[in-house]
């Protein structure tokens, strides 16, 4: 329900950009601005980035498909809403998240197009809560949820159609649906209605997540059964308005944060609860505490030892500290690690003079840690055949011989052999 409210304000907010593009003055539509203002102030991290001034100069067609992105995808989170109500219902499983889906992409074009990729997190929620429901429920979706694949976001208002079809047939509200890029954002909006008391619902999330982690503290070896659960309460508390950053929230997780599973899925409220937990930890550490002790007997460090002998590592993201540099040279044998840290919002590109050295053997990208897409630097892993590891958390010579192996050992075990036979 916040994201459909989110989604439906910052519509509103979107069209009356437009018309200011198309010569509305600021004095004709300040008190409008104010209005869809406080409606924003009323939902937990509702950013009006649209009305900083700065797309102004961009086409009156461009901030018509951005109100439109928003609408379809307000849609869409609502009819991802009534399905889950339901069962879901895995029968109209493909046809649901199928039509969320082209929702979602419509709006990251739309706000690509206008230059604010990095300032609008409404597409990256759908497109996760799409893909873990896909992967809970074993629902292929064919279309629309990779970058080769964009929805044409001018083609919202057939979308809309749709998904208000799909909203009457699963028993929701029937919606009215203006199938043109004349949205009247004079009406009041029709936001559906949030908690009477957001602190209480704040209270409650916090007081089960408290709960829960008590008991996963008490227990020395927690089923691993029992952590997705844990992750749950910890993105309700996060929707409900609790800060990722939140001391309450770090001083809860700190206990039992060295024994999150490896493999621990995660979305993306979650990570930057786990990044902010993380950075803490870090920052009471100095560069001159002792390494680790090494497990010399590890066969997974042996044999990552092995494949990057006398060769650099490229580590992208995180944070850096000499004492996890050495361990990680020391574990692997490796000539030098080169650890990139950028400030938000830097592009991609700059990783690829590191990448393209001959002496790097493969990339490690920390992805809790990378606020950028930094996923793209695939693309100069690829161009100069280095593998590209992806981590998730944890600088431990172990969890990143473990992650190297699982995701990267054939491809270094051919630029080896490639290597030998070249001379090198």
């Amino acid at each position: 329900a916040t994201v459909v409210a989110r989604c439906r304000v910052k519509a509103a907010a979107a069209k009356l950009v437009t018309r200011r593009v198309a010569g509305a003055t600021l004095a004709e539509t300040e008190v409008e601005e104010e209005k869809i203002r406080k409606q924003a102030e009323a939902i937990p991290d509702c950013g009006l980035w649209m009305f900083d001034g700065s797309g102004m100069k961009q086409p009156k067609a461009l901030w018509d498909e951005l109100t439109g992105g928003y609408t379809v995808c307000a849609s869409a989170a609502e009819l991802l809403k009534i399905w889950m109500s339901q069962g879901p219902d895995l029968t109209t499983g493909q046809e649901v998240l199928l039509l969320c889906a082209e929702a979602q992409s419509m709006l990251l074009y739309a706000v690509s197009d206008l230059g604010w990729v990095n300032r609008d997190h409404e597409q990256v929620q759908l497109f996760v809560h799409i893909r873990e429901l896909g992967k809970i429920h074993q629902i292929y979706v064919p279309r629309f949820l990779r970058r080769e694949d964009p929805a044409d976001p001018s083609k919202w208002p057939d979308l809309l159609q749709r998904l208000a079809k799909a909203i009457v047939k699963f028993g929701g509200i029937t919606a009215t649906v203006t199938a043109s890029t004349n949205i009247d954002t004079q009406t009041p909006l029709q936001t559906p209605a949030l908690p009477a008391d957001p602190a209480k619902v704040r209270a409650k999330a916090l007081g089960n997540l408290r709960f829960k982690l008590r008991k996963l503290s008490e227990q020395d070896d927690a089923p691993l059964e029992e952590w997705p659960r844990m992750v749950e309460l910890l993105e309700q508390a996060v929707q409900a308005g609790v800060p990722p950053s939140s001391l309450e929230l770090r001083e809860m997780l700190v206990p039992v944060f060295d024994r999150l599973p490896r493999d621990l899925e995660a979305p993306a409220p979650v990570e930057r609860v786990f990044r902010a937990v993380e950075l803490h930890l870090e920052s009471l550490k100095t560069d001159d505490e002792p390494l680790p002790e090494l497990d010399t007997a590890d066969p997974e460090i042996a044999a990552v030892a092995e494949l990057l002998r006398g060769k650099d590592l490229v580590f992208i993201g995180g944070l850096q500290r000499s004492h996890h540099i050495n361990a990680l040279k020391k574990a692997f044998g490796l000539s030098d690690v080169r650890w990139i840290n950028t400030p938000e919002h830097t592009s991609f590109t700059v990783f690829e003079p590191d990448i393209a050295r001959n002496e790097v053997a493969v990339v490690v990208l920390a992805i809790r840690w990378s606020s950028h897409d930094y996923a793209s630097v695939q693309q100069y892993c690829t161009r100069y055949g280095k593998p590209l590891v992806r981590l998730k958390a944890g600088y431990d010579p172990s969890q990143i011989a473990h992650v190297i192996l699982e995701q990267a050992s054939e491809k270094l075990k051919s630029n080896v052999a490639e290597g030998f036979a070249a001379g090198l």
